[in-house]
């Protein structure tokens, strides 16, 4: 798997405040064919 500029932004969001951060992705299966992080924090995406 090569790591997107998503995944690098997610893990940094992560980083600075890991208890209120989480960490989302979608798998090819359901991304047409491509895996896509996203971070939530405090229920805003």
């Amino acid at each position: 798997m090569k790591y997107s500029n998503c995944f690098i932004e997610a893990v940094k969001a992560k980083l600075r405040d890991p208890k209120n951060t989480h960490i989302i992705y979608l798998t090819p299966e359901i991304n047409r064919g491509l895996w896509h992080f996203f971070w939530v924090k405090n229920d805003k995406s």
